[in-house]
């Protein structure tokens, strides 16, 4: 029982201080992430039907009081309103949601124009320089060297090769 209860206990640590790594990454995909799997992992593991609702009610006001109490994540939760709002009025203006939807976009037109091996490895940038030029894209999404999508990413600059590679792993 020792050995075991230890274990427990060190786990139960890890697992808190690693959510409070990824409250504090601001990442409201981590964020998303971490709810989404624990609740894949509460209806895969919980059998009974009353701890899946005690769980997911507990859950609940957890985030709830998390969005309440934690002014970081208020903030990051809100902006995600104003960015939409101001990308649907200006698709240039400065926003972080606005300026990743953009760069999808970009990524994808890249992927479109070099679909099997994509534009190289390396001229992520370039192609988006080439972008910008053509006024297609805003200027501060050249501050970026990727389009914060790996996926994306990877079949820009290496196509679907690269794409179906990366899937591989």
């Amino acid at each position: 029982h020792g050995a075991a209860a230890r274990g427990r206990t060190a786990l139960g640590c890890f697992l808190l201080l690693s959510a409070l790594c990824i409250l504090l990454s601001t990442s409201r995909t981590a964020w998303f992430s971490v709810v989404l799997t624990a609740a894949i992992m509460a209806a895969v593991l919980i059998k009974r039907k009353r701890t899946i609702a005690v769980a997911l009610l507990l859950s609940a006001l957890t985030i709830a009081a998390v969005y309440r109490f934690v002014p970081l994540v208020h903030d990051r939760v809100n902006l995600i309103a104003s960015d939409l709002a101001l990308y649907s009025a200006n698709r240039h203006a400065e926003s972080s949601i606005g300026g990743r939807l953009i760069m999808w976009h970009a990524a994808l037109s890249m992927a479109r124009s070099n679909p099997l091996v994509g534009v190289g490895t390396g001229d992520f940038v370039p192609e988006l320089t080439g972008m910008r030029r053509a006024r297609l894209i805003p200027l501060f999404l050249l501050e970026f060297n990727q389009p914060h999508n790996i996926y994306l990413f990877s079949l820009a600059t290496n196509g679907i090769a690269g794409l179906a590679a990366l899937l591989f792993i």
